[in-house]
C-alpha cells in the first residue's frame, strides 16, 4: 500500500464512524489529512520510507473509531476521550 493510500484508507475508516453534518465532517477530516500528512512528514526526515512513514503516522493516531468518537458530543460517548489529556492535580 502507498503512502497515500494508506492515509486515504484510514481517513475513510474515520468517515464511516464520524458524527455531524457532511460539512463539519469535511473539515474534520481536512484537519486529520492535514495532521497525518505532517506526521508522516517528520518520520520521513527520520529516516523511514514513505509508506512506513504513513503507517507509522497512522498508528500514532489510533483506531479510527476512537478517534470519530473524540468528535461525538460527551453525552453521546459510551468511554471517556482517550484522545483528551486530563489534568492531574497538584500535590
Amino acid at each position: 500500500m502507498t503512502a497515500d493510500e494508506a492515509t486515504e484508507a484510514y481517513l475513510a475508516q474515520v468517515a464511516e464512524a464520524l458524527p455531524g453534518p457532511a460539512r463539519a465532517r469535511r473539515d474534520v477530516l481536512a484537519e486529520l489529512r492535514s495532521g497525518l500528512l505532517d506526521a508522516a512528514d517528520a518520520h520521513r526526515r527520520a529516516g523511514l520510507p514513505a509508506a512506513a512513514a504513513a503507517g507509522a503516522a497512522v498508528r500514532e493516531f489510533g483506531e479510527p473509531r476512537q478517534v470519530a468518537a473524540a468528535f461525538r458530543p460527551a453525552d453521546d460517548r459510551e468511554e471517556p476521550d482517550a484522545l483528551l489529556v486530563q489534568p492531574r492535580a497538584l500535590l
